[in-house]
C-alpha cells in the first residue's frame, strides 16, 4: 500500500509535463513541420547534449503567448510523452500566426530519468495554452530516435 501511494504522489507531480498524445485528437487546421535537426539522429547523445531544431508552423486562431512548442519524450507507459524538468520559460513562443521558429532542448532535462525509454523517442508539440496548469496538442512532429551515449 505504501508503495502504491508514492507512485500515485510521483505521477501527480510529473503530469503537468506529462501529455497523452493521440493523432486522431490533433487537428489539421495547425501545423507543425520539423525542417532541421541537430544532432542528426540516430546520433548517440549525452547528458550534456542540446538538441537544437527548425519548424515551419502555422496556426489557425493564433493568440500571442497561448502557443509553444515543446519536446516530448517517449516514457515507459505507452502514448505517455514527458519533457522532464524543462521549465516553461525555455519553451518557444510563436510571435505569429505563421513562420520559422528554433527550438533548443539540453538532453539534461530528462537524462537519468526512469520515466523516459530507450532509445530516446522525442516528438515535438505545437501546445496551445488552455489555462496556467494545462495545454493541448494542436500539431505533432513524428517521432525523432537517439540512443543514449556509452561511456566507456
Amino acid at each position: 500500500m505504501y508503495a502504491k501511494k508514492i507512485s500515485v504522489i510521483f505521477l501527480a507531480v510529473i503530469s503537468s509535463a506529462c501529455q497523452l498524445f493521440n493523432n486522431q485528437s490533433i487537428s489539421t487546421e495547425n501545423s507543425l513541420e520539423l525542417t532541421s535537426i541537430s544532432p542528426l539522429a540516430p546520433k548517440a547523445v549525452s547528458e550534456s547534449t542540446v538538441i537544437e531544431a527548425t519548424f515551419k508552423y502555422s496556426i489557425k486562431n493564433y493568440e500571442k503567448d497561448k502557443y509553444y512548442i515543446i519536446a516530448q519524450f517517449d516514457t515507459c507507459t505507452p502514448d505517455l510523452t514527458y519533457d522532464g524538468d524543462m521549465p516553461k520559460s525555455e519553451y518557444a513562443y510563436p510571435q505569429s500566426a505563421n513562420g520559422e521558429i528554433s527550438f533548443k532542448f539540453p538532453m539534461k532535462y530528462v537524462w537519468g530519468q526512469e520515466i523516459i525509454s530507450h532509445p530516446y523517442k522525442v516528438r515535438f508539440f505545437l501546445n496551445r495554452v488552455i489555462d496556467e496548469e494545462s495545454s493541448q496538442p494542436v500539431a505533432q512532429t513524428g517521432p525523432v530516435i537517439y540512443v543514449p551515449e556509452i561511456k566507456k
